[in-house]
Formats: structure tokens, C-alpha cells, sequence
């Protein structure tokens, strides 16, 4: 009974020390704060990425600086999907209509779509590209949101692809 009792005060302790924030200190906008830094690395990173493959030389320092490049974005990307993932998860189960819920949901369906437009154009699995959009659907749901019309069409293309009348979508321009 004792080992109960310790661990229910533990666990009112972390939720008030987790739910209480100093006056006008709101941990949602922080994280949203955190989320737009990411994706502005994110946005930067791809731009740096573009900008090496279009350098033209085929030589070892080109190379190089691509293979940073490429580094450097896959850093942003990882930071930027993990940190978009909590946020999400959290702001899907407690808040699933507030606005920066809605914002972190289109920013994940932006990234969604560039990923599943790649995929299809290489070739990649189209079954596994509509499963995972139809994550991306659930999300818009639990939101209440509409669908966007670019999430919709690669869905459409994925389906279609995988039921074999292979239509690829154009990869996106900047990645």
C-alpha cells in the first residue's frame, strides 16, 4: 500500500510540475516556437541540398559538398520529423482543434506529401505509401480538418499505383 501511495504522489508531482508554467509561459506556443525554428532548419537545409546538387561540377570538392549537404538536411529532417511526432501525439489526444494543432497537422501533411510524391517517383512501394497517408487522413480526422487537395491527389496516386496502373507523381520542385 505504501509503494502505491509513493507512486501516486510521484505522479501528481510530475503532472503539476508538467502542467504548471510561470505566468504567461505557455508550453504549447514554446514547443510550436521549437517546431517553426526545425522546419525553418529544415527549409534551409533543403534549399543548401538543392543548391550543392545544382553545382554542376562533377568533381571530388562537389561531391563533397553534397554529401554534407545531404548530411546536414537528413539532421534537419530527422530533428524536424521527431520533434513534429511529440508534438503531435500530444496535441492529437489533449487538443485536437486548437490551432496550433492544425498547424503542426498541415506542416506534417506538407512533408507527408513531398515524401509520398518521392516515393512514388522512384518507383518505391505504393501500398506502403497509401498506409502511411492514410495515417495522415486519421490525423486530419481526430482534427477535424479537411483534407488538402494535394494530400488527396497523392493518395488517389498512390491507390492507383498500387492497384498497378502506375501513374507517377512529378516529384516536388526543392527537394
Amino acid at each position: 500500500m505504501r509503494r502505491r501511495s509513493a507512486g501516486l504522489l510521484i505522479l501528481v508531482a510530475v503532472l503539476v510540475t508538467a502542467c504548471s508554467a510561470p505566468d504567461g509561459d505557455d508550453p504549447v506556443v514554446g514547443r510550436l516556437e521549437e517546431l517553426r525554428t526545425a522546419r525553418a532548419g529544415l527549409a534551409d537545409a533543403r534549399r543548401g541540398l538543392a543548391a550543392a546538387e545544382a553545382g554542376g561540377d562533377d568533381d571530388a570538392a562537389t561531391r563533397g559538398r553534397v554529401v554534407e549537404a545531404r548530411a546536414a538536411f537528413e539532421r534537419a529532417y530527422r530533428r524536424y520529423q521527431s520533434l513534429l511526432a511529440a508534438f503531435l501525439e500530444n496535441a492529437l489526444t489533449e487538443r485536437p482543434r486548437a490551432a496550433s494543432t492544425r498547424d503542426a497537422l498541415s506542416w506534417y501533411t506538407d512533408e507527408a506529401v513531398i515524401n509520398a510524391r518521392e516515393t512514388l517517383a522512384r518507383g518505391g512501394d505504393p501500398a506502403r505509401v497509401e498506409s502511411s497517408l492514410a495515417t495522415v487522413v486519421r490525423y486530419h480526422d481526430l482534427a477535424g480538418v479537411t483534407l488538402p487537395p494535394a494530400l488527396a491527389r497523392v493518395r488517389a496516386d498512390a491507390r492507383q499505383a498500387a492497384r498497378g496502373r502506375t501513374t507517377q507523381a512529378a516529384p516536388p520542385a526543392g527537394r
